[in-house]
């Protein structure tokens, strides 16, 4: 292996082992106990693939110039990110908030995925998160594999909506090697071109492959009857549970879908309306609202506290606004009747009375140390929002890295590091209002003008390429 005589991040090398050493604990080989589930890895590879799995060891053997070598078990990091396509150098976030530059030893980083154990070359290896192993979901079965909804857009045109008749779809991925898949765990599969002969697979785990069809036909039952639509006629395939509005990616704690209804199709958070109207949105309908008086709610309750009960948060929406002059919340946590004078967090249009297309997001919450509230904010420029057009906003929290970002129609727009702490995300739960709970400032009781749609809630970070999608599926 090459020495690497690379900088120590965050202290001097003379007091390193006494104040950025990882824990004892971390230092031992012992790892985690089978009490302790490992954690759950989230590699991004450098051609865009990304592989969601736990690691076959508990821990890893890095190489740091400044205090040799160390072998670190994965639950006392956060992340692993190489600092450019063609170099061996990586930087490391411990839990406690070390970090320095390391060398991986081995060549491979071992995975055990969904579809089986896999070895990752590290040369292919552009960033590693880690997070606490995923809470327990229902099951996805292949017994009900056929009972899934296909979205099928040709690359004429053409668009077929049916019930998806096959067991198994048959991929071949560089990365993975042959795949079959049931609807089930598909997502969406989107290819690169008209002419591609390649795709994106996503699967509904989080894992992202660029694939191409074994299968040469995709068989579907429509209104119509059934069809065997070939591959190389097909543009894109996106998969909902049939009976559902979609099958929901990692993490979705609510999604309001404004489709004539304040129904939460992710869940159970079904919002109260108070004048609100619908016209058509970005995707189906969405919900109107008229500035003076339209609103939503979601009364408190214990099991609607995403920034507590994840790795992270995520707020995504289209928005049509009507006037991006000023102030005009767009979504908030309000648990003023719990913490005298504290609102949580929030998603608005603008951050001062004169400000012209401004985007705001202001993360609050408790330092995990301290018990001290603060607030992390992420403010655009002026004119980063428009008036009268669809765009799709996005913010995201990641206690992992302690990384905040602001996205815009899937660009980001501004970021922030941070540290660890819980999103303040208990209290009543507004859209379009922000409440007559705290009167006094200038932004009493003001409202949202326009159109909302697709608002998203998750209890974890969504990466960049996860938004993409999600900008993207939204456009078509």
């Amino acid at each position: 292996m090459k020495t690497f005589l690379g900088a120590v991040f965050g202290c001097s090398i003379l007091v390193f082992l006494s104040a950025c050493s990882p824990p004892t604990s971390a230092l031992s080989a012992s790892g985690t106990t089978d009490t302790n589930p490992p954690p759950r890895l989230t590699v991004e590879l450098r051609d865009g693939s990304r592989v969601v799995g736990q690691s076959v060891d508990d821990t890893v053997s890095v190489h740091s110039a400044a205090i040799g070598n160390l072998k670190l078990a994965w639950a006392t990091l956060r992340a692993i990110e190489f600092a450019a396509s063609t170099d061996d150098a990586a930087r490391l976030t411990a839990t406690n908030g070390d970090g320095f530059t390391v060398q991986l030893d081995a060549n491979t980083l071992g995975l055990k995925t969904d579809f089986g154990k896999t070895e990752l070359p590290v040369k292919l290896i552009r960033s590693i998160k880690v997070a606490p192993p995923a809470k327990p979901t229902a099951a996805r079965t292949t017994a009900g594999a056929t009972d899934f909804r296909l979205t099928i857009e040709l690359r004429d045109g053409s668009h077929l909506v049916g019930k998806g008749l096959d067991k198994e779809i048959k991929f071949n991925s560089a990365t993975m090697g042959d795949l079959k898949l049931a609807w089930s765990g598909i997502r969406s599969v989107v290819y690169a071109s008209e002419k591609s002969s390649t795709a994106r697979l996503t699967t509904t785990n989080g894992d992202a492959y660029e694939v191409e069809f074994v299968t040469p036909a995709v068989r579907v039952e429509t209104s119509f009857g059934k069809n065997e639509l070939s591959v190389k006629s097909i543009r894109s395939i996106q998969v909902s549970a049939a009976g559902a509005r979609g099958q929901w990616p990692e993490g979705l704690v609510a999604l309001w879908s404004g489709e004539n209804d304040g129904r939460d199709s992710a869940g159970s958070h079904d919002l109260t309306l108070m004048n609100v109207s619908f016209a058509d949105g970005q995707v189906g309908r969405a919900f109107e609202m008229d500035g003076f008086s339209s609103s939503m709610k979601f009364a408190d309750t214990p099991d609607f506290n995403p920034g507590a009960n994840g790795d992270g948060l995520t707020i995504s929406a289209w928005i049509k606004p009507s006037n991006v002059t000023g102030f005009h919340p767009i979504l908030e946590w309000n648990p003023s009747d719990k913490i005298s004078g504290q609102i949580g967090v929030q998603l608005w249009i603008g951050n001062m009375p004169g400000s012209q297309g401004v985007l705001a997001a202001h993360l609050v919450g408790q330092e995990n140390e301290s018990g001290v509230f603060v607030s992390h904010s992420l403010i655009s420029r002026p004119g980063t929002v428009t008036a009268g057009s669809f765009q799709q906003v996005t913010v995201t929290y990641d206690k992992a890295t302690g990384a905040g970002v602001l996205y815009l129609n899937g660009a980001v727009v501004t970021r922030s590091q941070w540290g660890r702490f819980n999103p303040l995300t208990t209290g009543n739960f507004w859209i379009s209002r922000r409440p007559t709970d705290h009167p006094g400032d200038w932004t009493y009781n003001t409202f949202f003008s326009g159109l909302l749609d697709e608002i998203a809630i998750y209890n974890r970070a969504l990466s960049a390429e996860e938004i993409r999608e999600v900008c993207e599926a939204g456009k078509r």
